[in-house]
This record gives C-alpha cells, structure tokens and sequence, in this order.
C-alpha cells in the first residue's frame, strides 16, 4: 500500500515529508496496531494530521484498510 503512495509522491516531485494529511479506513478498528510498524517504517519521525474511520465495507471485499493522503506539492 505504502510502496503506491511512494511511487506518486516521487512521480509527482513530492516526499514523504509533504504529506499534510492522510486518511485510514479500517473494516475492522482493531487492525490499526497491526499497520503501526509500517506506518512508522513508512513515515518515519514526519506526523502529518490523521484520521481513522471505521466503515462496514471497502470497494474491494478481500480489502481490511484502506489508505488516501493529501500532499502539499511545491513548485
């Protein structure tokens, strides 16, 4: 999940450390500490504003999280 992320920020000029804002959806809230460690891998010290929201349903079934970030592209 994080490798996609990655992928658009560098496509589109942008680090990791212009994310201001991310967005988690999780079928089930007590999943969230099982993506700590990537999170933490993913984003290291950068702690941008952050939301978890539990939903029922994500668009693909075999899904249990779903990820969307907002990056502040400069230039």
């Amino acid at each position: 999940m994080f490798k996609n992320i990655h992928r658009i920020l560098v496509d589109s000029g942008a680090t990791i450390d212009d994310i201001v804002k991310i967005n988690w959806y999780f079928r089930d809230m007590d999943d969230r500490s099982k993506i700590a460690a990537a999170r933490e891998q993913f984003l290291g010290a950068h702690r941008p504003a952050s939301t978890a929201v539990a939903i029922s349903r994500l668009v693909n079934e075999d899904w249990l999280i779903e990820v969307d970030c907002v990056a502040a592209v400069r230039g």
